[in-house]
């Protein structure tokens, strides 16, 4: 066996949680059907915005912070070419940032928020864009992140999910795209929220109530809010490729994947990491995200996987081989988180 390597955060054994949770779907429909509808759904998407969800051509990291990240990954046993954004929170704020996990079967959004969070990060400190964090903690209404429930209320207003849990990768790029976000701090949900009783440190960016959750999930509330929504997405990019995937990572765009994929150990890396792949016995109907790629001493890719609505360990290392299959079989539909809109108070950029 191996010696770990701390600096690999993630999964060894991938051991599923007691209560763990997923979301993608309303669990009425068979796996064909799920890709049909998701299918169907970008199909739309591409007719109606075809700019928006290509893979476009992104601004320069500023090169100074280009050759402190490149040191910054390589103390962490990441080689030359590596993008692994799994270590962009310790990069810039000292600390892992550990969200709490799920509480209902809202991972599409649940898992989705994080990579919002590291793109932000990204376009702010690298990009040196003109832009104002959502916030700064980790937790409290003064949050890196949007709020997740109404996001993913809006989300499911939009393809008509009401009752029960659930949702679909292309209804979250149709919310994204259409600006359905508001800020933690945003004055009218802190009113609500406060009213409910709902208004605690960690309330925020997900509450820690199921109940409020799903009534935002059934689009309750959503009317009072959506005159504040802002942060929306430029675009968002389809990724129908390990090439694609590799592509959108390198410039810092983490990527939605909703699929039944599972994920089990298959081996362990001398550089001190568990391997990751598909487990066939099981399947997971689930979201979880693309976070970046690392290379490995002897020159093999692997892609951070995050699953980190089921807890901060659960990030898995895929052989690029493996991702490549992945989408090969068509086991998957994702999109990227591209350009995070300037907020509409931001002042414009003198030239």
């Amino acid at each position: 066996m191996v010696n770990k390597n701390p600096d690999f955060r993630g999964a060894d054994e991938v051991i599923v949680p007691k209560d763990a949770l997923t979301g993608w779907t309303d669990g009425k429909v068979s796996e064909d059907e799920a890709y049909s509808i998701e299918q169907k759904g970008f199909d739309q998407i591409a007719l109606e915005s075809p700019s928006r969800v290509q893979i476009k051509e992104s601004p320069s990291i500023l090169p100074d912070i280009a050759k402190e990240w490149a040191a910054f990954q390589q103390s962490k046993g990441r080689y030359p070419g590596s993008c692994d954004w799994t270590l962009l929170d310790e990069f810039l704020m000292g600390k892992v940032l550990g969200w709490l996990p799920q509480i209902i079967g809202s991972c599409v959004v649940s898992n989705s928020f994080r990579g919002y969070v590291i793109r932000q990060q990204y376009q702010i400190a690298f990009l040196g864009m003109a832009q104002e964090y959502l916030g700064r903690n980790e937790f409290s209404s003064n949050n890196l992140s949007f709020y997740g429930p109404y996001t993913y209320g809006q989300a499911r207003k939009i393809v008509n999910m009401r009752g029960g849990d659930g949702l679909y990768c292309e209804a979250l790029v149709k919310a994204f795209l259409g600006g359905k976000v508001i800020s933690c701090n945003t004055p009218k949900l802190l009113e609500i929220l406060k009213q409910l009783g709902f208004d605690r440190e960690r309330d925020f960016p997900e509450p820690q109530n199921a109940n409020l959750y799903r009534q935002f999930g059934d689009w309750r509330y959503l009317d009072q809010l959506e005159q504040y929504e802002d942060y929306g997405l430029v675009d968002c990019p389809f990724v129908k490729s390990e090439e694609d995937l590799s592509e959108v990572l390198s410039v810092c765009k983490p990527t939605f994947n909703c699929s039944m994929l599972a994920i089990r150990k298959v081996g362990e890396h001398k550089d001190g990491f568990a391997i990751h792949g598909r487990d066939p016995g099981n399947a997971w109907a689930h979201n979880m995200c693309w976070h970046g790629f690392f290379y490995s001493s002897d020159g093999d890719k692997f892609y951070r996987f995050s699953n980190e609505s089921w807890g901060t360990q659960h990030l898995y290392n895929i052989p690029a081989a493996t991702v490549s299959d992945f989408f090969r079989n068509r086991n998957v539909t994702a999109a990227a988180i591209g350009e995070i809109k300037s907020a509409n108070s931001t002042p414009p950029v003198i030239p």
